[in-house]
């Protein structure tokens, strides 16, 4: 396999990872109302 693609997918994951923690830390910090 690619060396280039493996690092491309292991950014890829990295980046979605971080994404959805701070999505999680955006919307728990906001005001229910």
């Amino acid at each position: 396999m690619n060396k280039a693609y493996v690092l491309a997918m292991v950014m890829i994951s990295f980046n979605l990872v971080l994404i959805w923690f701070n999505a999680m830390e955006f919307f728990s910090y906001q005001p229910t109302g």
